[in-house]
């Protein structure tokens, strides 16, 4: 039995990717920047952030520490939301994912 793409693509993401497709690995890189900037230019602040599924698993497996390869591992459904707290502590970040809900 053949896979959909979809199906293909979420187990294995990085050898699955659709034709044209940007590299998984940059992605994931330019999701982490991204991540990164805004965290810095808004230190201390509240920051909504809306974006594509795809998108909020690159930034829980950023924050989280997880490999980006495990990103279709998190279900993030549609109108799906998720809260991440950074936390600097003497000198040290902290950052966790206190809910991520399932979508609409």
């Amino acid at each position: 039995m053949r896979l959909k793409p979809q199906k293909n693509i979420s187990r294995d993401p990085v050898c699955n990717r659709p034709e044209g497709a940007e590299l998984f690995a940059d992605f994931h890189a330019r999701v982490a920047s991204a991540n990164e900037d805004m965290q810095q230019g808004h230190a201390g602040q509240h920051v909504l952030v809306v974006a594509h599924a795809g998108v909020i698993r690159m930034v829980i497996c950023h924050a989280l520490g997880l490999p980006p390869e495990q990103a279709y591992q998190i279900n993030v459904g549609s109108a799906g939301m998720a809260r991440i707290r950074i936390e600097n502590k003497a000198g040290q970040r902290f950052d966790s994912l206190l809910w991520l809900s399932k979508g609409g």
